[in-house]
């Protein structure tokens, strides 16, 4: 419980920083959405968006012009450009968990306190889903609050109901993201080069998909998914055809395969005490 609450609350600051920098990124958008509303606008907007190659149109407004003139996918459409700084928010917070403690020299006060490795591994590991649990439902609740004064609407429940299958996708996805981060740092005894390994593996699960849409790549459409949490778990993806099921329990299976062998690996490395 001692390493659970030390994680949590060495990870809570980063997490506010986040969360404050999305949610002030939503309103800006957001804030946006009325001026879309008015005719001359959508009359420019039509004009524009029909100029644009059919490819970049289906990457950044895959339901045309209409995908601005409804709140919920308009929503969908800011939460898809967000999910990028999502998935390395999540990334890194579990590349920094296990590895900072032998890079910043404080594996030693762990180990003075009657602790194994294992319950160290399991007790970062869930301070950190649960940190990104809060950081999701406060992002969330702050879009509804939003919405709920764009659209002078009171029903709280029927739009978070519009929203919770684009919840559970955030989840999902991070929780992904989060397991890959946490094998790494297990293997790794540095923080020094965690930002760009963050970096990198996101863009990478980006890129493929974007390659194979352009036929660069020939890869199939299984292993493109496989590798790209974020292309699954598109916002827009998600309200047109709702959450893909089997996908999602491969991606559990594979985040509890990648925590158990964090287990493995911390086990038998040798530390530096």
């Amino acid at each position: 419980m001692k390493v659970f609450n030390m994680e949590l609350n060495y990870q809570f600051s980063n997490m506010i920083i986040w969360l404050l920098v999305m949610i002030i990124l939503l309103g800006v958008f957001l804030a946006i959405y009325p001026t879309f509303q008015k005719e001359e606008m959508k009359v420019i907007l039509d004009n524009g968006v029909e100029a644009l190659p059919e490819t970049v149109k289906d990457i950044i407004l895959p339901q045309g012009v209409d995908g601005l003139h409804n709140i919920y996918e308009y929503s969908a459409n800011i939460l898809m450009l967000l999910s990028f700084f999502i998935a390395i928010f999540a990334i890194s917070t579990a590349l920094n968990s296990v590895s900072r403690e032998q890079g910043f020299g404080t594996i030693d006060y762990l180990y003075s306190n009657p602790i194994s490795r294992t319950e160290i591994i399991i007790s970062k590991f869930l301070a950190i889903i649960i940190n990104y649990l809060v950081f999701i439902l406060l992002m969330f609740g702050a879009l509804i609050g939003m919405i709920m004064f764009l659209e002078k609407q009171s029903d709280i429940m029927g739009i978070f109901l519009n929203l919770s299958d684009i919840v559970i996708g955030f989840l999902v996805f991070g929780f992904v993201f989060i397991s890959i981060g946490f094998l790494i740092s297990s293997i790794l005894k540095t923080t020094r080069a965690n930002s760009t390994i963050a970096f990198l593996i996101v863009l990478i699960s980006i890129i493929l998909p974007v390659l194979r849409y352009f036929k660069i790549v020939k890869v199939s459409e299984t292993i493109s998914n496989m590798v790209s949490p974020l292309t699954v778990y598109n916002p827009i993806n998600i309200i047109n055809t709702g959450l893909a099921i089997k996908t999602t329990i491969i991606y559990l299976i594979f985040g509890i395969v990648a925590l158990i062998l964090s287990l493995i690996i911390y086990n038998n490395k040798d530390l530096e005490v």
